[in-house]
């Protein structure tokens, strides 16, 4: 079988495989869902607003659920035989479920039967169990969902007699539309089937080509972000400098084998019973499930427990929903390990084991490789045991850029505060002489001019005081570099996790008033609205240009900028620039990443703070936000992936 066709099967078959694998019957049926005792055959061919589902199943069926007894020779008569016959076809009518999207039940029509598997002169006198185990009952139900188009779905059985003794084990070949390609699994006893069907791109025929199957893959694995099974519970784990993020994501009927959620509708989660339910949900997972980094055991910090409608595939995104459904709905739970130093290993295992919960599909991302887990119940030691090989390396601290002699431009004295200082000392001169002009005309000139040597050099000497420093000027090019320095260092700061650590890097690169404004307009800027105020990872900052301002600082934004330095320890040199850059950001969660990128044009203004360059202010003065690219996950596996 070439390539393309085995991963187009593997696909397509992955989620009935381990979905059927994963969930068993409920309580006493549990210990016998392996080896069920009836066995249905369904072919379900779906439309958009029609599921036809056709049954076939061997008649001593009659017997395994529905406890039809023989008399003394051994004989099932034809009345019973009937009667049994007629009530099993109302019973899988019945526990036979399809439920749309927003859980509401599709009522099931039989809208054809085969022939009566006793209508033969052979069972006038009735049948015994040898016939019934060779004659076949066939049905054709139809499921209609006039106003609900059948993009996402879920089949459900309880067929399992009254004692939970004999559970049903159904075989699907399921068909969109016109394609004869099927989706292949076995549905077991209360164990939803969640099916998700794409109607602008349907799944290919046999005949069509590896190339077209292919991309039909493609299209598809883009489309579900690499959730493609959904009665599958899935764990991703991120490694980051400060903490280790994970997210669970499992079904809620999963949920429920675990521990009990009450609901006062067995088919829907309420609003006000979901809070209940996050309670019980923290609660549980609050203990067990150990992750010890560098061999010490890291209790779990849970962020935040979310619910999710069968038709949501960015499980980032915060919907309020009133009500779930049991059958379709799926949870979400986001941990937080912290740590201080970049970690040397890690270690993450899984021992919630249940009956409904057999195995979790494990992902564990650092750098750009992912290593991956699956844990089961029927393995012995159930870990994740991550080395840091280096990969994942502390970030780069922010450094202050420091004011070099060379980047400064000495201002001479003004011709200005020339002349007001020579006229003020002539002016002092012509009074103290006046007051000795007795001593004759020498010495009114020898006053004048002594108190005009001796103002013009105090003047000289004292210009800061007198008519506000002069700062001197920057050069051309060390401007720029300082201000796409300061302006990278600036977004470097949010390489760390932890809010203290990335303001105590900005103290770097931001001085005055305006540090902890800067701070929260760059958190809002990394903040991704859609996807519930979660804030991305910078990827990039690319500085497109920069921009002398030849305009200057406007007196009263010059003094107010010297008043927040110490002249002590500064030149007072300040200067602005305008600068435009591009700003891509990287967000990663829920097995697949969005990345957006923005653009922004901004006056800076810079000064000599201390000894270094730092940003006094930033007004934004355009930004362009693009739009949120969701994909999914991209990774080398890596050569310890399990």
């Amino acid at each position: 079988m070439p390539t393309a066709i085995r991963k187009l099967w593997l696909l397509l078959l992955l989620g009935f495989v381990q979905w059927c694998s994963s969930v068993h019957a409920r309580d006493l049926a549990s210990h016998v869902a392996n080896d069920p005792a009836s066995r249905i055959d369904a072919k379900i061919y779906v439309t958009p607003n029609r599921v036809r589902m056709v049954l076939g199943q061997f008649s001593d069926d009659l017997v395994w659920l529905h406890g039809m007894e023989a008399s003394e020779q051994g004989l099932f008569s034809p009345e019973q035989l009937r009667e049994n016959y007629e009530y099993h076809k109302k019973f899988i009518a019945q526990q036979l479920q399809v439920i749309d999207v927003h859980g509401k039940r599709l009522t099931a029509v039989l809208v054809d039967e085969g022939p009566y598997p006793f209508d033969d002169p052979l069972f006038k006198d009735g049948a015994t169990e040898f016939h019934l185990v060779r004659r076949r009952m066939n049905f054709t139900y139809e499921y209609h969902s006039p106003d609900v188009r059948l993009d996402t779905f879920t089949i459900r059985h309880s067929v399992v007699d009254e004692n939970f003794l004999y559970p049903a084990e159904l075989s699907l070949e399921l068909f969109q539309g016109e394609s004869d390609l099927p989706l292949k699994g076995k549905l077991r006893l209360d164990s939803p089937m969640t099916v998700d069907l794409d109607w602008e791109s349907p799944v290919p025929t046999q005949s069509a080509s590896d190339a077209e199957k292919l991309a039909w893959l493609s299209r598809q694995d883009e489309r579900l972000l690499g959730v493609t099974n959904f009665g599958a519970t899935y764990l991703w784990a991120y490694v980051e400098p400060r903490q280790l993020r994970v997210e669970l994501l499992i079904p809620l009927n999963v949920l429920a084998t675990l521990f009990e959620i009450q609901s006062a509708d067995p088919d829907f989660l309420q609003r006000d019973e979901m809070i209940a339910a996050e309670q019980r949900i923290r609660k549980y997972f609050a203990t067990g499930n150990q992750v010890a980094i560098n061999g010490l055991e890291v209790p779990a910090q849970i962020q935040s427990v979310d619910f999710f409608p069968a038709d949501q595939r960015d499980f980032a995104l915060r919907r309020e929903v009133e009500r779930i459904s049991m059958a379709n709905g799926r949870v979400g739970v986001s941990f937080a390990y912290p740590y201080r130093d970049v970690p040397r290993e890690i270690q993450l295992s899984w021992d919630k084991f249940g009956y409904g919960l057999q195995s979790v599909q494990g992902y564990m991302f650092f750098g750009e490789e992912v290593q991956t887990q699956v844990f089961s119940r029927q393995l012995a030691e159930n870990r994740l045991l991550w080395k840091n090989s280096g990969v994942v390396k502390a970030p780069d601290p922010v450094k202050p850029v420091p004011v070099n002699s060379s980047d400064l431009i000495a201002v001479p004295f003004p011709l200005g505060g020339i002349v007001l200082l020579s006229l003020a000392a002539i002016a002092m001169g012509l009074l103290i002489g006046w007051f000795v002009h007795r001593r004759g005309r020498v010495a009114l000139y020898a006053s004048v001019l002594i108190v005009w040597i001796g103002t013009w050099y105090l003047g000289w000497q004292t210009r800061g005081e007198w008519f506000g420093k002069t700062p001197p000027n920057v050069q051309a090019s060390s401007g720029d570099a300082a201000a796409k320095n300061a302006l990278e260092s600036l977004y470097r700061a949010f390489d760390f996790v932890q809010d203290a650590e990335i303001y105590s890097a900005m103290e770097n690169c931001v001085a005055g008033a305006k540090l902890r404004d800067l701070y929260l307009q760059l958190l809002r800027d990394l903040q991704v609205e859609e996807q519930g105020g979660t804030v991305s990872r910078i990827e990039s900052v690319e500085v497109l240009n920069v921009e002398a301002v030849n305009e200057g600082l406007s007196l009263p934004s010059q003094k107010l900028v010297l008043e927040s330095l110490d002249l002590n320890k500064s030149t007072g040199a300040v200067f602005q620039r305008r600068v435009q850059w591009k700003l891509t950001g990287l967000l990663e969660h829920w097995g697949h990443s969005h990345q957006r990128t923005n653009q922004y044009q901004a006056l800076l203004t810079i000064a000599d703070h201390d000894g270094h360059w730092k940003i006094i202010d930033l007004e934004i003065e355009s930004q362009t936000t693009g739009t949120v690219q969701p994909r999914p996950n991209r990774f080398r596996p890596s050569r310890s992936s399990g």
